[in-house]
């Protein structure tokens, strides 16, 4: 079992330092500054943010000692697969001290997101959530407890490490733990923590259990935001020297 959070939207002013380095989610106003510009995708257009997350207080949530600082998260609003990386997230980690430098207050014009996160019927944008589940850009994430794996990901991982199989026994068990409404294992959250959670593990249907690591040790969430037809995962790990790394994949 792992700890995860939900999100709880709170006012945000993109005039406000405070809200502009606090934690956000799609279509906000991340922090940038002369150091950290706001980035650009392969085509030069500039790229949506999907996340912004202090990793002090997402460290004291999780129970992991990440460096003090903002991780922040850009996808392409027009990722072209025949350009390499174009459909790779951007994952950049900005280090406390680097806070103090001045804020830079453009905005991209044109922004093809609604920073309003109205929604368009004719938007084909990967993160266009309506009002009704992200009403504000700015969130605080609060504590949920554990969340479990669903037995066919974890037990079949499990399984597979020493080439054993017992399909019919997981099947069960899924059955049984589905009736239990375990945070993880089934729709038993509201639309707001089934659209983004911090921590915590993928449902693990289809193509969206690939998104992490299955096995122990190994990669964890941080941060998770799905829509209809896709899904992103920030991850974690420790590399050799005992260091924390970030990344993101898209399913």
């Amino acid at each position: 079992r792992l700890p995860y959070a939900i999100p709880s939207f709170c006012d945000f002013d993109p005039k406000n330092p405070e809200h502009r380095i606090a934690d956000q989610v799609i279509c906000g106003f991340p922090y940038t500054s002369k150091s950290w510009p706001w980035p650009q995708d392969a085509g030069k257009k500039f790229m949506q943010p999907v996340a912004q997350i202090d990793l002090s207080n997402a460290g004291a949530i999780l129970g992991k000692d990440f460096e003090d600082g903002l991780l922040q998260v850009w996808f392409s609003v027009d990722p072209n697969s025949e350009v390499k990386g174009s459909w790779d997230p951007i994952v950049r980690f900005i280090p406390r001290l680097s806070l103090k430098e001045e804020l830079n207050e453009e905005y991209p014009k044109d922004a093809p997101w609604n920073p309003s996160r109205d929604s368009d019927p004719d938007d084909e944008l990967i993160f266009g959530l309506p009002n009704e589940i992200a009403p504000s850009a700015r969130v605080q994430w609060i504590a949920a407890g554990s969340m479990y794996p669903r037995p066919t990901k974890a037990l079949s991982q499990w399984l597979e490490d020493r080439s054993l199989s017992f399909d019919s026994e997981i099947e069960k068990a899924e059955e049984k733990f589905e009736k239990l409404k375990i945070p993880g294992l089934g729709n038993c959250f509201d639309e707001k923590s089934r659209a983004m959670r911090l921590g915590g593990y993928v449902f693990g249907y289809g193509n969206e259990a690939d998104l992490i690591s299955w096995k122990s040790n190994d990669d964890q969430l941080l941060f998770y935001i799905g829509v209809e037809f896709f899904a992103l995962a920030v991850t974690f790990s420790k590399d050799q020297s005992g260091k924390y790394t970030f990344g993101a994949r898209i399913s």
